[in-house]
């Protein structure tokens, strides 16, 4: 395949053609690089200004009690929005559809502002500032490459707005090819290329520039499972590798515990809790956080004998089904209302006291139980959560 070369006036010619393509699908593909602190010299090159915090664990970006509306205030999508990411973390926005996760996102890149609140990147506000002023990179979720340029051309392109050398971006794309483990693929169209391997470019394309901040804007929904599963490994070693603060916005909750340092789950317009993948899994504050994350049982205390008007949380796993009541441990009776073989794992659906609903996943098949009959369904104390909401 003959190499696409860009000189004169066609390289003009295809800035312009290409601009426009990125205008009319909404995305603005360079918006890192160009801030403020940085000299001629370290946006041609790359290199980036000192940065005032640096090492794992120091904050990097602080969204400082940020708030949006739309509709002079008739809609609000974001709601007090308060808390740290530090640098060098895998940091993630988890909620369903509607929350203000994807609001967020794009008030951290740019392409919104706060309607109130700060985002601060290093101590310095950046809220209202453009997006090519911010060391801020998104992948988009429809990965935004351009059909007429091939592997490189879409990788050099941003490196060519910001007026990188010619030698420096020939280093640089051959550098983050090798990081996605694609330089075979430099000459090729991207239409020419699987969803991965799509994907792998446009991450390529986000990390050129050496942004302090990598979004990802649901990276993996438009892959299959299979290949969703290896796409969550590739994506944690590059941010391994890049020691890159990343921040992702995604609804699906096995992605986020299994790529994230920390998790923000979000629920109409308001962050309601934020911590580790154990802490949010084992300890969550709300009964919408217990519910959204996993498979938990919400069980009214006053069942079980503790303070009424409250609200206990029972991971499904944790749940052990008996003919008999377990001595010195929680349990409740209940009718079997389903039993669903999952193959490695049997789903055991009930109704106890109440019309209260209650499940128990046990390992493998199940035998002398079927619907309709009674069952004790019992747990370690140390297994149940109270909840605070």
């Amino acid at each position: 395949m003959s190499v696409f070369r860009l000189n004169g006036p066609q390289r003009s010619a295809v800035h312009t053609r290409t601009n426009k393509l990125a205008n009319n699908r909404g995305h603005a593909i360079v918006n890192a690089a160009g801030w403020d602190q940085a000299t001629p010299d370290q946006i041609r090159t790359g290199l980036q200004p000192a940065a005032g915090l640096q090492g794992k664990g120091a904050v990097l970006l602080g969204i400082d009690h940020v708030g949006k509306s739309f509709g002079d205030g008739q809609i609000i999508a974001l709601d007090d929005a308060k808390f740290e990411i530090s640098d060098n973390e895998f940091f993630t926005l988890l909620g369903p559809s509607g929350c203000g996760k994807t609001t967020l996102l794009r008030i951290i890149a740019g392409f919104e502002h706060p309607t109130e609140g700060r985002v601060l990147l290093d101590g310095r506000d950046i809220g209202h500032e453009p997006p090519f002023k911010r060391p801020v990179n998104t992948m988009f979720q429809s990965y935004a490459l351009f059909p007429h340029l091939n592997v490189r051309q879409n990788i050099a392109y941003g490196l060519e707005m910001l007026r990188w050398k010619p030698a420096d971006i020939k280093r640089r794309v051959d550098e983050v090819l090798d990081l996605v483990q694609m330089p075979a693929f430099a000459d090729r169209r991207t239409t020419q290329m699987s969803g991965g391997q799509q994907q792998r470019i446009a991450l390529a394309r986000a990390l050129a520039p050496r942004p302090r901040v990598l979004l990802l804007d649901e990276p993996l929904s438009a892959l299959d499972l299979k290949l969703r599963k290896a796409m969550q490994s590739e994506l944690k070693r590059l941010q391994k590798e890049t020691s890159l603060t990343f921040v992702m916005v995604t609804h699906d909750q096995e992605e986020a515990l299994a790529l994230s340092d920390r998790i923000a789950v979000m629920n109409k317009g308001k962050v309601l809790q934020v911590g580790t993948p154990e802490e949010i899994y084992a300890r969550p504050k709300t009964c919408f956080v217990a519910d959204f994350i996993g498979e938990a049982n919400l069980i009214p205390a006053g069942l079980v004998g503790l303070a009424d008007g409250k609200t206990i949380s029972i991971r499904t796993e944790q749940i052990s089904v008996r003919s008999r009541p377990a001595d010195e441990r929680r349990s409740v009776e209940a009718i079997v209302t389903a039993l669903t073989f999952l193959g490695a794992d049997t789903l055991i659906e009930a109704r106890c006291a109440g019309d209260v609903p209650i499940k128990a996943r046990v390992r493998g098949a199940v035998s002398g139980l079927s619907v309709g009959d009674r069952a004790d369904f019992a747990w370690d104390h140390s297994s149940e959560w109270l909840l605070s909401e």
